[in-house]
């Protein structure tokens, strides 16, 4: 009796013991997989925060500098003033329509790994961890792509493109020149301060400390000029 016991229980035994390929290329046991789907939900719930919060700011700054250079452009009467002001509003436009259309990838991951933790979705530990470190996974990619080089190069093109446009459509080569260096500073800032705590920490470790960083537009009115300052504190 005491045998037929033992063979009924051994294969749940076994399961329990057996272990869990992570996405990282090791084996955990069960109960460490639970841990490590804990820690890699925490590293997205946080890195998801950091995300939101830049993609707001940047929303925010965007949408004021298009504003703030696109509706002068409808009352102004000087042609290349408002070219200046039309080109100008344009590549605000471009940097606010990246923002809204591409947001960082952690904001889907961490929906998706907490919305499949919560309906049971994911079964067990083994497969739980598995779908974390995907998720985590794709979420690293998208921060080392949005701080590469493709996006370094694209920032350099467009603001290049609309300096040209003033220059060899409007001969205003001097405020061409101030458009896309204005321009490429502001999308480098933008690229500075995408979050990269995932990209930066060790494979399924804590994610790595970093300095917060917070973005305002702010319009700037004087007797003599108006414009946009952009607040950026550390």
């Amino acid at each position: 009796m005491a045998v037929a016991a033992l063979v009924a229980i051994a294969p749940a035994v076994a399961r329990t013991q057996e272990g869990c390929p992570t996405g990282t290329g090791t084996t955990l046991s069960r109960a460490a997989a639970g841990e490590h789907v804990q820690r890699v939900a925490a590293q997205l719930s946080d890195e998801a925060t950091r995300a939101r919060r830049w993609a707001i700011g940047w929303t925010i700054a965007y949408g004021a500098l298009t504003a703030a250079q696109g509706i002068p452009a409808f009352f102004v009467h000087d042609k290349g003033l408002r070219a200046d002001l039309v080109v100008g509003a344009a590549t605000s436009a471009v940097g606010l329509l990246g923002v809204a259309v591409l947001p960082p990838e952690v904001l889907a991951s961490h929906t998706a790994l907490s919305r499949e933790l919560g309906d049971g979705t994911l079964g067990d530990a083994c497969a739980a961890g598995l779908r974390a470190d995907q998720l985590r996974a794709a979420a690293v990619d998208d921060e080392a792509f949005a701080t590469g080089p493709v996006m370094h190069v694209a920032n350099a093109v467009v603001n290049l493109a609309a300096g040209l446009v003033l220059g060899l459509g409007y001969h205003r080569w001097a405020s061409g020149a101030i458009t896309a260096a204005s321009g490429i500073a502001v999308g480098e800032l933008q690229i500075l301060t995408a979050p990269t705590n995932l990209r930066d920490a060790p494979s399924g470790g804590d994610a790595a400390p970093t300095v917060a960083v917070s973005i305002m537009a702010l319009p700037s009115v004087r007797t003599t000029a108006s414009g946009l300052a952009l607040a950026v504190h550390f």
